[in-house]
């Protein structure tokens, strides 16, 4: 009987250190783009109310100097055609000294007091105003500085700083000598290979309908960055465990839904989300087996329809699955 190749697999440890450096600093490369991309949001959405805030004070300024304008104007014609003089006198007094009889005269004395009562409340009327336009001005002008300090370049700024960083280190990954055999990338290197299962299998079949990387329009509401690979599937199709491992999570667990976390071994470990209710079947410290049905699939949590969220994490780093699948002979998105 002839002997067989030698197919162990050679590591070279510094290339395999270098690597596990270079992951790590991808990884905080990404989180640091998905908090600058929240920032640079929250900005935006800072600027728009600030904005509308100022043009609405802005309006709302304008339109009271307007009226503490008119009713200054009416206050000064009110003076102006009674005569001032003849208003502020003593209107009985006034009256009493002058000729006619008594009935037309405490007639003439309620019309004065009336115009008196008239201005006083005129001038009272555009002092309140002149006030109410002053204040408004004052807070329309608060408001323009307000939204003047809000630096959304900055905020953009800093996301195009840290896009940049995350090309830096997937461009320093991507010159990593490949040190594993037949084309297995830099995923595999930041673990002990020895400790990995060699059989894998996909856990659904289905398209890809949202992979791995940045996701600006956060549908349901997600995080800016997409940590797994979506595959779209019907609710109820089977899932089954990716490869061998010990199930470490099995429950609910936030914007994830019903979810199956399985420990591979070796720092290795794959994630199920949005399991439809009732459709775990598997519980905490079960062995499982490559191709072993586990769940079926759901839109619990923060989803939008039918989907299996598959995740790889390696040294509890979220990692492209579909590299690390597809070293492994597993091609995510295959029907």
């Amino acid at each position: 009987m002839p002997d067989l190749p030698d197919t162990s697999v050679q590591v070279d440890t510094a290339d395999a250190e270098q690597a596990a450096q270079l992951a790590s600093q991808l990884a905080e490369a990404q989180q640091a783009l998905a908090d600058a991309t929240d920032a640079n949001l929250a900005a935006q959405r800072e600027q728009q109310q600030a904005k509308a805030s100022a043009d609405a004070l802005t309006a709302q300024a304008k339109a009271a100097k307007k009226h503490a304008a008119a009713s200054a104007a009416f206050a000064s014609a009110l003076i102006r055609a009674a005569g001032w003089k003849g208003i502020t006198d003593d209107p009985l007094a006034a009256v009493l000294g002058t000729h006619g009889d008594l009935l037309t005269k405490l007639g003439a004395v309620q019309r004065l007091r009336s115009l008196s009562d008239d201005r006083v409340a005129a001038l009272r009327g555009a002092a309140a105003d002149a006030a109410a336009a002053k204040s408004l001005s004052s807070q329309a002008q608060h408001a323009a500085d307000a939204l003047a300090g809000i630096d959304v370049d900055a905020s953009q700024q800093a996301v195009s700083d840290a896009q940049l960083q995350v090309d830096t280190a997937s461009a320093a990954l991507d010159q990593l000598p490949t040190l594993l055999t037949a084309g297995t990338g830099w995923q595999a290197l930041i673990v002990d290979p020895g400790a990995i299962p060699t059989g894998w299998t996909l856990p659904v079949h289905g398209p890809m309908t949202d992979p791995f990387g940045p996701r600006p329009s956060r549908p349901a509401g997600t995080a800016p960055f997409h940590p797994g690979d979506d595959i779209g599937a019907a609710c109820g199709t089977t899932i089954v465990a990716a490869s061998a491992g010990v199930v470490v999570q099995a429950g609910p667990n936030g914007g994830y839904g019903n979810f199956i976390l399985i420990d591979h071994g070796g720092g290795v470990e794959t994630a199920y989300g949005h399991i439809r209710d009732g459709g775990i079947g598997v519980s905490v410290g079960e062995q499982v087996v490559a191709g072993q049905p586990i769940a079926q699939v759901g839109s619990t949590g923060a989803s939008t329809g039918c989907h299996l969220h598959l995740e790889v994490r390696v040294n509890g780093v979220q990692i492209d699955p579909y590299p690390f699948l597809a070293a492994r002979g597993v091609i995510v998105g295959t029907r």
